[in-house]
């Protein structure tokens, strides 16, 4: 989940977080949390999943349906 990470902000999504090992205590302010493995991944609402820059960045770092 960290490669995928560091792959959304190389393709230009800026603020995109490191996965965490604990969850977020609320999904509040949060577009998507994803556990994966025993790590946790909580996008938050300031990145848009509707953007072409985000469209783009998950289409190349392969973050598709299994994540959503």
């Amino acid at each position: 989940m960290l490669k995928f990470s560091e792959c959304m902000r190389a393709h230009g999504v800026t603020g995109f977080p490191d996965p965490t090992s604990t969850r977020p205590a609320s999904f509040s302010g949060y577009s998507m949390v994803v556990r994966r493995g025993g790590a946790y991944l909580a996008v938050p609402n300031t990145i848009s999943h509707a953007s072409p820059v985000y469209k783009q960045a998950a289409a190349a770092c392969n973050f598709g349906p299994v994540f959503s």
